[in-house]
């Protein structure tokens, strides 16, 4: 089973926290140093950690390239004895442990797992899982979600978690849904929105109705519109694999979406409470004048 995703594309911080279980990538001999990146990774990463209940930053350690085939040996051990070899020898069949702590508190730990075979790498397990490292984050898209769809969108992060790509697709796209109908619904009641706008908008194709929609929506949904074919071919067209490949991009998209929806959100709340601060202290101002 195959994935059009490169192990070259991704970075070893993507690999360790962002990429889903299952996810099947490419990897050639071309690739060795970037596997050795990963195997041995020392570097430090920004995460959510469930224990703390807080952002963290995660330090790679005790990574040498351990294989479950022979625990004892090391990748590094390896190629400096055989550094004419192909790596495959080492790597055909072998999972991989790659492990992270927390700086803030030594004992919490992070890892990842990958089974290596013959052009081939696959993540098949993670600890925290994904919805664990990730769903915390997507707690501040609840005012501008409703309850149904922040379900949902938590519902498909959790899918990938298992695996299902397809699945993951069908709730992303019905959160993407829900925010063009969200953006109809404001625009209907504008009055530049005729019966003939509406006649020509229930006709439209997708990409139509978002530029018809762009005054109400969020500008990256409007420039990436293609998002929407992509979400739909996942749902009709495209394999597990391809969507857990596809996934990581596409849940970035949504959160883009939403952060500038909140953006908006936010700065219209600040600008109502500017408002009525304001009233309040020039209804005091012309009392007190009143009263003099």
């Amino acid at each position: 089973m195959s994935s059009l995703a490169l192990f070259s594309s991704l970075t070893p911080e993507q690999l360790l926290v962002e990429t889903p279980l299952y996810q099947v990538l490419s990897v050639g001999g071309q690739d060795i140093q970037l596997v050795i990146n990963l195997l041995t990774y020392s570097g430090r990463l920004d995460a959510f950690c469930p224990a703390c209940g807080k952002q963290s930053t995660f330090q790679g350690y005790e990574n040498h390239g351990f294989h479950s085939n022979n625990p004892k040996e090391s990748l590094k051990n390896y190629l400096s004895q055989n550094v004419y070899l192909p790596y495959i020898e080492f790597f055909v069949d072998s999972i991989f442990n790659v492990n992270l702590l927390c700086t803030r508190v030594l004992s919490h730990r992070m890892m990842s797992s990958y089974l290596f075979t013959k052009g081939q790498v696959e993540k098949v397990g993670m600890y925290p899982s994904l919805a664990q490292l990730t769903l915390p984050e997507l707690r501040k898209y609840q005012s501008v979600l409703s309850k149904e769809k922040y379900k949902e969108l938590n519902r498909g992060i959790g899918l990938t978690t298992h695996g299902v790509g397809v699945g993951a697709f069908i709730y992303l796209r019905r959160v993407f849904d829900d925010l063009l109908a969200e953006a109809h619904k404001t625009e209907r009641q504008q009055d530049y929105w005729t019966v003939e706008t509406e006649a020509n908008y229930e006709k439209s194709r997708i990409r139509e109705k978002i530029n018809l929609l762009s005054h109400a929506l969020p500008t990256f949904l409007v420039e990436q519109s293609s998002m929407y074919s992509i979400l739909s071919k996942g749902v009709h067209e495209l394999s597990e694999d391809e969507c857990l490949a596809f996934f990581p991009a596409m849940k970035l998209g949504i959160e883009l979406i939403l952060d500038d929806k909140l953006e908006r959100y936010q700065k219209t709340k600040k600008i109502k409470e500017a408002q009525e601060s304001i009233a309040k202290i020039n209804k005091l101002i012309s009392e007190k004048s009143e009263g003099e």
